[in-house]
């Protein structure tokens, strides 16, 4: 259904896939929308009995394994590690026999799975009449006299709930009877602490492994979000929770009582806890075999001086947590002070906000908590003995891989709580080692919102490709390498990070010239014309995607972000035009680049040196 809505935005290159592997196959190519209608028709004639009998002669060759007419297995493969985590020897030795005995092993026919209750509802009519009654909902004032705020220039709407809730949507027709939703919490591994870290990042992975609300079971929900086609994914970044929701639009009510649940009546288990406890030991161990995740954890190591809260986490840290400590840890970040719900879609307005206010405003209210994040996150200072790390795999092929690595102002601009607050009194940004008087045109330039973020977006931009001309290009040392600025917008401190992937022999120099060429970089004119139509470029092609705008709304409402306002949004192709050379030179100087500032790490795998 959905894919014949969307297909006047199916891309031709798909539609021309999807042909040839109709042709390939002999199958018959259809247009979307009439294959569609011969679908509907078709599956009413369809019985459970019909799935079943399918499914039965698919996996016959597993099922009946060993049965005198049984089809046979292409083949049956079966893997152990040769060493376990740490070096030791594996114990564990498989033989042929013994795969074959499990495979003929049937189960006991008595026992069948208990049938799942299927729900057409998370909040029935009679619950949500008691809750309107105990905690009546109410829009409140975006800005002063203004309850809805609309921006005329993006058509982007601001509401406000009284229990705390921002709501930022805009409507579009990217991809038609679709709605994507971004539930963002402030926080995230920022709001960890030293004695309890890793605790929200575990308990985000316990709610994924088997969290349920209400009286639901785990199986109840899951089976509620497949009938109803709503993808979820829970997930944390160093500065926030988020609820990422994507679902046809004719399931809007549905993802308002989800998140009211999520948010009013989350539920735990010891059994999920466990599960997501021996998923982070399976990842660990995944980590150190790896040559790239290995390499780049042992950069972040030293770079955090082995705070548990950014890499990692080992296992002797995930075994110390218990289930009260990390329920406590994450539910003390889900509160609806400073909840902001973000939506992007094709939906009817008025429907969104009835259905907003009938479900999310009914949650009690929340304080959120202090501070938004703590003050050792900022203060972390890295390990001078370890700038410069190497780091060997046993592989039987030669790879190699390189980071670098260093401080860089937040995407606002800002590398300090000084730097912070010495622009916001001057009301424009400035850089704390400036020491030119700044003219009233620079000071009018600086002084929009959105100048900060167009000068670093910019600077990825002209860095990369340089970096990347100059050891590809000019010196033939790498297959690929980019230059990337973190994602911190809260934080007053961030960082930028240089991947290089090169051959077994080059990736020692390629890592040094890289390092030479960051701190002799000259940005020219057309460096800066070059990248400001690459990144307009970007930003025209991707705002008919409604990514792309969930990004931009996430923060309008922020109250930690006050920079980041809706009314100037429209305005920011304009300001990337407006930059100056002496622009981003300033800026650049807040990128920490020196000798005894840039950290790194080479990974080495597969033969000797």
């Amino acid at each position: 259904k959905q894919a014949a809505q969307q297909s006047g935005n199916i891309p031709s290159s798909e539609i021309v896939s999807s042909l040839l592997e109709a042709e390939l196959l002999g199958h018959t190519f259809m247009d979307f929308n009439y294959y569609h209608s011969l679908l509907e028709e078709v599956v009413q004639t369809i019985t459970l009995d019909d799935v079943n009998s399918h499914a039965r002669q698919l996996l016959e060759y597993i099922a009946e394994y060993g049965g005198q007419d049984a089809p046979l297995p292409a083949a049956i493969l079966a893997c152990v590690p040769g060493a376990a985590a740490g070096g030791a020897a594996a114990e564990v030795q498989i033989e042929a026999e013994t795969i074959k005995n499990e495979l003929m092993t049937r189960p006991d026919d008595d026992e069948e799975d208990e049938a799942v209750e299927s729900l057409e509802q998370l909040v029935p009519d009679d619950m949500l009449e008691e809750l309107h009654k105990s905690n009546s909902p109410k829009w409140t004032e975006v800005q002063e006299g203004v309850e809805r705020a609309v921006d005329p220039a993006t058509n982007i709407v601001r509401r406000r709930l009284a229990n705390g809730i921002r709501v930022n949507y805009k409507k579009t027709d990217n991809t038609p009877n679709t709605i994507s939703i971004a539930a963002v919490s402030p926080g995230g591994l920022s709001r960890e602490t030293l004695e309890n870290p890793a605790a929200v990042k575990l308990g985000v992975q316990t709610i994924m492994q088997g969290g349920s609300f209400g009286n639901y079971s785990r199986e109840m929900v899951d089976l509620f979000s497949m009938r109803k086609l709503m993808n979820i994914n829970f997930g944390v970044t160093l500065e926030s929770i988020t609820w990422d929701l994507l679902a046809p639009t004719e399931t809007l009510d549905d993802l308002m009582q989800f998140l009211m649940l999520v948010y009013s009546d989350l539920r735990w288990n010891e059994k999920a806890f466990s599960s997501a406890k021996d998923l982070f030991h399976s990842n660990y161990d995944a980590v150190v075999k790896s040559l790239e995740m290995a390499s780049a954890d042992m950069l972040v190591r030293a770079v955090a001086s082995d705070d548990a809260r950014f890499w990692g986490p080992p296992p002797e840290v995930i075994d110390r947590l218990d289930l009260a400590t990390v329920k406590d840890e994450l539910e003390r970040q889900l509160c609806t002070e400073n909840l902001e719900i973000n939506i992007v879609g094709d939906f009817d307005e008025q429907q969104l906000e009835d259905s907003i206010f009938k479900y999310l405003g009914t949650i009690p209210m929340r304080k959120a908590p202090e501070p938004l994040y703590q003050q050792d996150i900022v203060d972390i200072k890295p390990d001078p003995t370890r700038q410069h790390q190497r780091i060997t795999l046993p592989d039987d092929q030669k790879r190699a891989i390189g980071y670098l690595s260093g401080i860089a102002p937040n995407r606002w601009g800002y590398s300090s709580t000084e730097n912070i607050e010495s622009s916001r009194k001057k009301g424009f940004w400035s850089s704390l080692t400036s020491k030119k008087a700044n003219d009233e045109e620079t000071v009018a330039r600086r002084s929009h919102p959105l100048f900060a973020p167009a000068c670093i977006e910019l600077i990825e931009k002209m860095v990369s490709t340089e970096l990347y001309s100059y050891l590809r290009d000019s010196l033939s040392l790498v297959y690929h390498t980019k230059f990337e600025v973190g994602v911190n917008e809260r934080l007053p401190t961030n960082d930028w990070l240089i991947v290089i992937n090169s051959e077994h022999q080059n990736v020692d120099r390629a890592v040094n010239e890289a390092s030479k060429c960051l701190r002799n970089i000259r940005f020219s004119p057309h460096m800066m014309n070059s990248a400001k139509r690459s990144v307009q470029h970007f930003h025209d092609t991707e705002s008919t995607n409604d990514g792309y705008w969930i990004n931009v709304l996430r923060g309008i409402q922020d109250d930690s972000i006050p920079e980041k306002n809706v009314e100037a949004i429209s305005q920011y192709k304009d300001v990337i035009s407006g930059i100056t050379l002496d622009d981003i030179k300033e800026m650049w100087k807040s990128f920490l680049i020196s000798d005894k500032d840039v950290y790194t790490c080479v990974g080495v795998s597969g033969g000797d040196e």
